[in-house]
């Protein structure tokens, strides 16, 4: 509505206005025309135009049934503004509310990235420290490794050392006793053929015969004498439970060279 009559006669409008007599209105009328009556306004160039106006306006509300229909379309317009009024109010709680939800959404969202966020580093600190963790016991291992298989290569050595001292022992008593052996009485013996053989005291046994048939293979057998000593010897020969440890009474025996057993 582009005039609002009851504003031009400087009355309240809407329900306000529509409860307004008829005496109302002239009396509004008749104290807005002595203000804008063009007579009493010469230096206003619109002041004409604001009386047709006021004249237009009050011939409207003066009529009940011109006043009935302002009234009405008035009614109307301000239920349709105050629908228009409502919507927007409506269509704006809905934007706040949208808004609201939005703002939840992406604090709910920042939330649970930053949770997230901070699992992935505590996971990622967790796999370190198992990281570490494994180096640390894989280095621990192999240090275990290294010190036993040093220990072991230590026993070996001493147990080589120890077995070779022995050799070398047995070595020199065989001959020692092969030695006594020829001197006691044996003159007429080829030292270079003499031979002495051990053997411990596990498995088969060996006795004379025994001994005598298992070196015909290699050579006439004159004497055999069987003592208790160990020797350790370069050749073996026997039983495989119990074989015989071979040395010659001299060293460099170019007859033991030529009939290695």
């Amino acid at each position: 509505m582009e005039i609002d009559h009851y504003a031009v006669l400087g009355l309240p409008s809407g329900v306000q206005g529509a409860k307004l007599s008829h005496k109302d209105i002239v009396k509004a009328y008749k104290l807005k025309a002595l203000k804008l009556h063009p007579d009493k306004r010469r230096d206003d160039p619109n002041a004409h135009k604001k009386f047709q106006k006021l004249q237009s306006s009050y011939d409207v509300l003066k009529d009940q049934n011109t006043r009935q229909v302002y009234d009405d379309r008035l009614r109307v317009e301000c239920e349709r503004g105050l629908r228009d009024l409502m919507r927007k109010k409506m269509m704006a709680d809905l934007r706040k509310k949208d808004l609201a939800e939005k703002q939840a959404r992406e604090e709910e969202e920042r939330r649970r990235w930053k949770m997230m966020e901070e699992v992935r580093r505590r996971q990622e600190l967790l796999e370190k420290k198992a990281r570490r963790e494994e180096k640390r016991k894989r280095r621990k291992m192999m240090e275990e490794m290294r010190m036993r298989r040093e220990l072991e290569e230590e026993r070996r050595r001493l147990e080589m050392q120890e077995y070779l001292e022995r050799k070398k022992l047995a070595e020199k008593q065989a001959r020692d006793e092969i030695a006594r052996f020829v001197k006691d009485g044996q003159i007429g013996l080829d030292r270079e053929k003499v031979v002495k053989v051990s053997w411990d005291r596990i498995g088969e046994q060996y006795s004379v015969p025994g001994l005598r048939e298992l070196f015909q293979q290699f050579s006439e057998v004159r004497y055999v004498l069987i003592r208790s000593f160990f020797a350790a010897t370069r050749s073996v020969v026997g039983y495989i439970d119990n074989p015989l440890l071979v040395l010659p009474v001299l060293r460099g025996s170019k007859h033991l060279e030529k009939n290695r057993f």
